[in-house]
């Protein structure tokens, strides 16, 4: 049994939880909107692999081993040494 006392002071604790939490969901609900995107157009993704050419040929060769190395993951090559398959690297090395 509880006192009236201790029973108003413990609704005031559960009031000020709840009002953390949906402050902290509030918070997590606007981080989540701004990290999710639009799908990417495919005319996007054609033009800039387009203006990749262009930027591969104008750096540096350590930069283009470096870029290289980035996107591709492994190069899978046959016995008589033709390209079987080639794995990107994941999103996850591009943010």
């Amino acid at each position: 049994m509880l006192e009236p006392k201790e029973l108003k002071a413990k609704i005031n604790e559960l009031s000020e939880i709840v009002q953390r939490l949906e402050q902290r969901q509030a918070t997590l609900v606007k981080e989540v909107s701004m990290h999710s995107s639009a799908p990417v157009s495919a005319e996007t993704v054609k033009g800039l692999l387009a203006s990749l050419g262009t930027i591969f040929e104008n750096i540096s060769h350590e930069k283009r081993k470096q870029l290289v190395h980035t996107l591709i993951r492994q190069i899978t090559v046959t016995a008589d040494r033709k390209i079987d398959r080639i794995t990107l690297g994941s999103v996850n090395n591009f943010v």
